[in-house]
């Protein structure tokens, strides 16, 4: 997976530049919603996504910060290219007026002027003066602080903004990234992912007294790498969002509190003491204070969850509540920043591998309630997918004007400039509607029509779950609890189910093979042979999904340390009910890397691969396959007929992004290819024809192709012949593409979108299988380990 996050946690991209532009879009699919207690449906109401306004920067951003006093953004500059890193490193602060360019009014969403900066990272406003500390970590020379005058460099009056007033210098080892001001004592702490958190007494280094800023400023060390931080004026507190040090690889799961009272820039008589830490989720990355009620918000990047800290039990006079593990509340997946907005009492949290933004009710979630925080909280799109330099990391709000404003550190150079009015503590008219789901934790599913059995692989548990599809649907979530489960040697994959021999395979990773699985004994009404001994097929290293051709009986299973060949067993002597061939030799084809999903033409035998490429040169193409000969012995299986070339779609690493869901409409002939896998940019789904590309005829397999725009990150895709609805899940937008495949297709694009409508599900959305019987849809999210139901 390629989902980038800021440079001081690792990320490092390459992707064209852009220029500013505002968009507006609405959701147009109808959703079917359950009921709370699951007896009725409701249509929801389409989605409205805000305008979005975009800032062309003069680089690679780092951390923006904003001054409400006049209404100006400081965004870091880290490199001039637009992803990091490069050779070159920039040298600027870029300054934006909030006033002209906000969710209202677009007339001012340019870069007013642009301030020094030797690689800068952070940067910090004190009110008190308003000098801006700008932190600076160059390569290979010292870091340092640089102060600007920000009541004569802003984004109205620039006149001071061509020099920087002084400079503090922090020497060649300490690597700035953030900063937060304590105006009551005149402090700035300094966050340093190698050495923890430095003391800057800003009372004798400002835009008016400078004469301080050559003091070595004081170091309370903090081995745990502190990314961010956070100020309690009332009680003098700094709470530091502790990332995992750099240095060995380690995790973050702890926030730091530093005693300010005993530590500030009079007072070092505590600076040397140990901080106390309170334990979050997983990737600390982010926190924020309410100030009124003394409520500490953490953003946990990995858990895609913000924990609320009592500070009031835990801060630098007491610490009785710091052993407490803190309330979680699930936002989404990669919650990297948590901002406060006291005039709507919502913190936000910004999910980078969602693309949303999650309000939360600071008012009745609060360390004083906490269990009034609910579960999950609310969401809204943070961007529609045709934007531009997505996977947002950092955010800023603008209390009153309900804007937000976001950037990709180290990523593109965009800032994105969106509304979050309709989603606050407030507001709810802008939330997302979620489609209805259920507790499930699997990867991909299939689904056996003749039992009306849906098998799920589970994510978290060597088994495969076995669901009563006809008790689970949009009257009745309560029946989609599993009734049995097959037990396997680790993490698996199924297959679709071969009527003929009532027989699923699925791929076993410990085993390297696939697992003969007989349904008329393990279904949703016959559970006796779930857990009875299964004949497998060796296969070799990371089986993937496998695909049955049912005409031929071959087996097709994706295979290898880089997913580069295809093993083909011959099922007929290989099922539920012959096993004698199971140990029989099976042919290989081999491919390009990274052939994750397979699709098959049943009329033509075809078998087409997505190839994706290898973890380090992403590859673009689709391997046509004569599947034909693919019986008995397997003499002349496989031939390679064709290899469809998709076209350059830059992703994150500048290169091809490629392919990954695939599924054929055999009544269109049409192949539908789920094109920029796990990419900054919108996915697109690519239609091949079938009738002139296939195993046989392969005057159609080159040239351009028609395209149609889908989510962020596409996954799988799944065909529904009874509705003639194709379904592609879009792992980084938390939702479900859904085109209507009569009007668009190889043959015809005459009702083809420019962007096929979406449905919203769960976090990280995967896998995916159809009930035609139903209509019903059940879509697998995997950050929220959740099961989605939609109605066809």
């Amino acid at each position: 997976m390629r989902n980038p996050i800021s440079p001081v946690r690792g990320a490092l991209s390459t992707v064209r530049c852009l220029a500013a532009a505002a968009t507006s879009l609405t959701l147009l699919l109808t959703v079917v919603v359950a009921s709370p207690d699951g007896t009725s449906t409701a249509t929801a109401s389409p989605v409205k996504i805000a305008a979005v306004h975009y800032v062309t920067l003069s680089g690679s951003p780092g951390m923006p910060e904003l001054d409400s006093a006049n209404d100006t953004i400081y965004v870091p500059i880290q490199c001039p290219k637009s992803y990091c890193p490069t050779s070159a490193f920039a040298k600027v602060v870029d300054i934006v007026s909030s006033a002209t360019c906000n969710a209202t009014d677009g007339s001012g969403c340019h870069v007013v002027a642009t301030a020094p900066g030797d690689n800068p990272i952070g940067a910090a406003v004190d009110p008190t003066t308003g000098t801006v500390y700008v932190m600076n970590s160059p390569p290979n020379a010292n870091s340092t602080i640089s102060l600007l005058d920000g009541r004569t460099c802003n984004a109205t009056v620039t006149s001071g903004c061509r020099h920087a007033v002084a400079t503090v210098d922090f020497g060649s080892d300490a690597f700035m990234v953030a900063g937060a001001v304590d105006p009551a004592t005149r402090t700035l702490y300094v966050a340093s992912p190698t050495h923890g958190v430095y003391v800057v007494d800003i009372a004798a280094c400002n835009d008016v007294v400078t004469a301080g800023c050559t003091q070595r400023p004081e170091l309370i060390k903090d081995p745990r790498g502190a990314v961010q931080l956070a100020v309690d004026t009332g009680t003098n507190t700094v709470y530091v969002a502790d990332n995992g040090n750099p240095n060995n690889g380690s995790g973050g799961n702890t926030v730091a509190v530093i005693d300010g009272r005993t530590c500030d820039a009079d007072n070092h008589s505590g600076c040397e003491a140990n901080p106390l830490t309170v334990t979050a989720g997983g990737g600390v990355s982010w926190v924020s204070v309410d100030q009124a009620n003394g409520t500490v918000y953490v953003a946990n990047a990995n858990d895609g969850t913000v924990s609320v800290i009592d500070g009031a039990r835990c801060d630098s006079v007491t610490s009785a509540g710091c052993n407490a593990t803190p309330r979680a509340v699930r936002t989404g997946a990669g919650a990297n920043s948590v901002v406060f907005d006291p005039q709507d009492h919502t913190v936000f949290a910004l999910n980078t591998s969602d693309d949303t933004i999650s309000p939360i009710d600071t008012a009745t979630c609060n360390g004083a309630t906490p269990s009034a925080c609910p579960v999950q909280a609310p969401a809204q799109r943070e961007e529609p997918e045709v934007s531009p330099g997505g996977h947002d990391n950092d955010l800023i709000v603008t209390p009153g004007n309900a804007t937000a404003y976001a950037v990709n550190e180290g990523g593109a150079n965009v800032l994105r400039v969106t509304s979050v009015s309709g989603c606050t503590a407030l507001e709810d008219s802008a939330c997302l509607v979620q489609a209805p789901s259920v507790p499930e934790a699997g990867v991909v599913a299939t689904l056996d029509p003749a039992t009306g059995t849906l098998y799920v692989s589970n994510a978290d548990l060597p088994q495969v779950d076995v669901i009563n599809a006809a008790r689970c649907n949009l009257a009745h979530l309560g029946g989609c609890t599993p009734v049995a489960k097959i037990p396997t040697g680790g993490s698996n994959r199924v297959s679709s189910v071969d009527d003929a021999t009532h027989t699923l395979y699925v791929s076993e990773a410990s085993s390297n093979s696939v697992v003969v699985v007989n349904t008329t004994t393990c279904n949703a009404t016959d559970v006796s042979g779930c857990a009875a001994y299964h004949a497998s097929i060796a296969i070799g290293e990371y089986p993937g999904i496998p695909l049955l051709d049912e005409g031929t009986g071959a087996l097709y299973v994706p295979f290898g340390a880089t997913t580069d060949e295809v093993a083909v067993a011959d099922t007929q002597a290989c099922n539920a009910e012959v096993t004698s061939g199971c140990s029989a030799p099976r042919g290989t084809i081999h491919l390009l890397p990274g052939t994750y999903n397979l699709a098959l033409d049943a009329a033509t035998g075809t078998v087409y691969a997505a190839n994706s490429g290898d973890p380090f040169a992403s590859g673009n193409t689709v391997s046509v396959i004569n599947g034909a000969n693919c019986l008995g012995t397997m003499a002349g299986c496989g031939k390679v007929a064709a290899v469809v070339d998709l076209g350059a779609v830059p992703d994150v690493q500048g290169g091809p992004a490629g392919p990954d869901g695939i599924a054929v409409d055999d009544a269109t002939h049409t192949l539908y290819i789920a094109d920029n896998h796990d990419g900054d940019l919108p996915g697109r789904l690519t239609l091949v024809n079938t009738a002139t590309c296939n195993g046989f005829v392969t005057t159609g397999c080159h040239g351009t192709f028609p395209t149609v725009v889908v989510g962020t990150s596409p996954r799988l895709a799944e065909y529904n012949e009874d509705t003639g609805l194709l379904y592609v899940t879009n792992y980084s937008s938390t939702d479900v593409s859904v085109l209507a495949t009569a009007r668009c297709n190889a043959e015809s694009q005459a009702g083809c979108p420019v962007q096929a409508p979406e449905v919203v599900v769960g976090s990280q959305p995967n896998g995916l299988a159809v009930d035609e019987a139903t209509g019903t849809v059940f879509i697998l999210s995997l950050g929220a380990g959740t099961m989605s139901l939609l109605g066809g």
